[in-house]
């Protein structure tokens, strides 16, 4: 299932606190809608600490503990792979 941004609805699962659904994030190196005006710092940080450019935190699915251990030059490459990511239409 898909939201009006572009982003896959991760319905609430049972025994999980009540609140909407968590909604993926569009990735894409769209400036305004996607990632493309994080800084790589932002997403960096993002991936690895659940920490969004705003300062909220991610809900899931974001899996950043998972994440947390990556060695610094496999960050990167993650980081430089979303920046190619085309922006949705």
């Amino acid at each position: 299932m898909a939201s009006v941004r572009g982003g896959r609805v991760f319905p609430i699962r049972e025994g999980e606190p009540a609140g909407p659904p968590s909604v993926a994030a569009n990735i894409t190196s769209d400036s305004t809608a996607g990632i493309g005006a994080w800084t790589d710092r932002e997403i960096g940080r993002a991936i690895t600490t659940g920490v969004a450019r705003d300062g909220r935190a991610l809900k899931p699915p974001m899996a950043y503990r998972y994440y947390a251990g990556l060695k610094a030059a496999d960050l990167a490459d993650i980081i430089a792979y979303l920046r190619t990511v085309p922006p949705l239409q």
